[in-house]
């Protein structure tokens, strides 16, 4: 089986890859494709190597031609490939300068990987909801990452989307309801997934066992900027100008409010505090805040570090609440929805 997963930044997507690809075939080997250049991407690659330690993969190092850690293993085996991202990032900037010819060369290797190997589980980075101008470069590896992802589409037996550890199922509903199937068996990794919708959670993350049944937040909005996420709370929950709280950078919120907008606000506030954000929200409280998950890795420390707080801290506040809704172009999609 083939499978492609792709998601934000801290959205659980590694971690559900990591579960998914040890239901497959043994052996199980784990590609490591991050070539380290810095103390923070030697922390990264520790987390994801203690975060996996006592499972049954075996580490196959290769940040640059994927067809080569095919070579001396089995090939009816599972390869995960963590993450597609950077193999391209590798391969294209390496050098120090920019090979425009880079995103044609792993497409080749990637289309020979997947042909020969029996069991392939692909992580992506989504990149593509930047608002800011790009450098060439950077346009050409964003550019040859979605078409490296549109190539895998077309090969893979399921493609999953993850978002704040819901698993959102593009391509091979019936291969995922198989695998739900399992799980909801006992033989898996969640205890609440259903192969019933589209949406099931990848992850256990609060979940309502978790919280003694009762969730503490009536809905959690999410979108990207201005994709109309007030507008659809204001008309659902019939909403006059300024109910709505706005967080903001300088200050902490009222936690007494029940509509409280830009989380995002709070979690980079918190960080400039140094200080945890907690999650002291209103019971029954609606939340909406941007997803600022999906683009280009910030050169900022500062908003690198935002970025994947707030992946993190929306995903226990999903965990809490009942429904999850993401907005796009003003329109609505359920998530997850508790009975």
């Amino acid at each position: 089986m083939k499978i492609l997963i792709c998601g934000g930044s801290k959205s659980g997507k590694s971690a559900f890859a990591e579960r998914i690809a040890l239901r497959l075939p043994s052996p199980h080997y784990y590609v490591a494709t991050m070539i380290a250049t810095d103390e923070e991407d030697r922390d990264r690659i520790r987390r994801h190597k203690g975060r996996r330690s006592g499972l049954s993969f075996q580490t196959v190092e290769q940040g640059r031609d994927l067809t080569r850690a095919l070579e001396q293993r089995d090939r009816e085996g599972t390869f995960l490939v963590e993450a597609m991202t950077s193999l391209l990032a590798n391969e294209m900037f390496c050098s120090g300068s920019y090979d425009p010819e880079a995103g044609e060369r792993v497409r080749e290797d990637l289309e020979t990987f997947l042909r020969e190997a029996e069991n392939v589980v692909l992580v992506f980075d989504n990149l593509y909801a930047d608002t800011t101008k790009l450098d060439e470069g950077s346009e050409s590896f964003r550019r040859a990452l979605a078409q490296l992802q549109i190539c895998a589409t077309k090969s893979c037996d399921l493609c999953i989307e993850i978002c704040l550890g819901e698993a959102v199922v593009w391509k091979g509903r019936m291969e995922w309801d198989a695998l739900c199937k399992e799980m909801d068996e006992g033989k898996g990794m969640s205890p609440v997934c259903s192969g019933k919708t589209y949406h099931s959670r990848a992850l256990p993350s609060g979940g309502t066992e978790e919280r003694g049944g009762v969730p503490c937040y009536k809905e959690l909005v999410i979108g990207g900027a201005y994709q109309g996420k007030t507008a659809y709370v204001r008309e659902k929950y019939g909403l006059a100008e300024g109910e709505i709280l706005v967080c903001s950078e300088g200050k902490e919120p009222d936690f007494r409010a029940h509509f409280i907008s830009h989380l995002e606000r709070y979690v980079l506030f918190c960080l400039k505090k140094g200080i945890k954000p907690e999650l002291r929200f209103a019971e029954g409280a609606v939340l909406l805040s941007d997803d600022i998950s999906c683009g280009i890795v910030p050169l900022d420390p500062l908003y690198r570090r935002w970025r994947e707080e707030t992946g993190l801290f929306l995903r226990e506040v999903a965990g809490r609440s009942r429904l999850v809704t993401r907005v796009s172009c003003g329109l609505p999609s359920v998530l997850k929805k508790e009975v």
